[in-house]
């Protein structure tokens, strides 16, 4: 995830923010940096340019949901991060070191890890070695424990067999055709005062929509052209007098 965030943030340039407010707000004891909210609007916003075919202001953004959306998601994540420093959930340097190093961003011609292009790339995303290893350290505690909570989230038999019963419901039909030979009593044929009170009751069915019918004529110069004969002194006489 942090390589596809690195790839999102390069050449586009970093905002970071120097002033006094620090964070946007905090799960637990685990703060959201304004800065890292900031990286993640940015992304979001570069992401969009393929929907939108253009960047969105700020206000264009916030009419689409994408401040609320990045916000969202940054909650949950922190709130995962929370929980794993609670449990004391983290994993290795050597885990860190194998992450970046896969990392395509930071590779150079030879396709190995470059440092100097690593060093240039955080740089230019506004990152710190020191913070993107803490992120990618993060990430990888979140998702082990993602990982846990989901192995061990399963559902108890009443509910297992209350879905797999809607899933694998069917349902059988049987076709019985009845014709005039079926019938104990034939059917009399109406009267005039029968049918006459149905048309009366259903007259809609038998109204033929209103219409209008229209004659036009069409008259145009190539259909007379053959048959005019144009005096040569009358057409000289007009070209005279103008």
């Amino acid at each position: 995830m942090m390589g596809f965030v690195m790839v999102g943030l390069l050449g586009f340039g970093a905002v970071s923010f120097n002033g006094s407010i620090q964070s946007v707000g905090s799960v637990g004891d685990t703060e959201i940096p304004v800065d890292e909210y900031a990286r993640g609007l940015q992304n979001e916003l570069r992401a969009s340019e393929a929907q939108f075919g253009r960047v969105l202001s700020f206000s264009e953004a916030q009419a689409v949901g994408i401040p609320d959306r990045v916000l969202s998601r940054l909650v949950q994540e922190k709130a995962l991060e929370n929980e794993a420093t609670a449990i004391s959930l983290s994993v290795g340097d050597d885990a860190v070191r194998n992450q970046i190093m896969e990392i395509n961003a930071f590779r150079g011609l030879d396709g190995q890890f470059d440092r100097q292009n690593y060093q240039l790339s955080l740089e230019g995303a506004g990152y710190t070695e020191s913070e993107f290893e803490a992120a990618i350290r993060a990430e990888s505690a979140r998702t082990l424990l993602q990982g846990a909570v989901l192995a061990g989230n399963t559902m108890d038999d009443v509910a297992t067999e209350t879905v797999l019963a809607f899933l694998m419901e069917t349902r059988d039909f049987k076709i019985a055709r009845l014709s005039e030979e079926n019938l104990t009593t034939p059917v009399a044929d109406p009267t005039d005062d029968v049918l006459n009170a149905y048309y009366t009751d259903n007259i809609a069915n038998y109204t033929q929509p209103e219409r209008k019918d229209i004659t036009y004529a069409v008259l145009s110069p190539d259909m007379l052209i053959d048959q005019i004969q144009v005096d040569q002194a009358a057409l000289q006489a007009e070209y005279d007098n103008r």
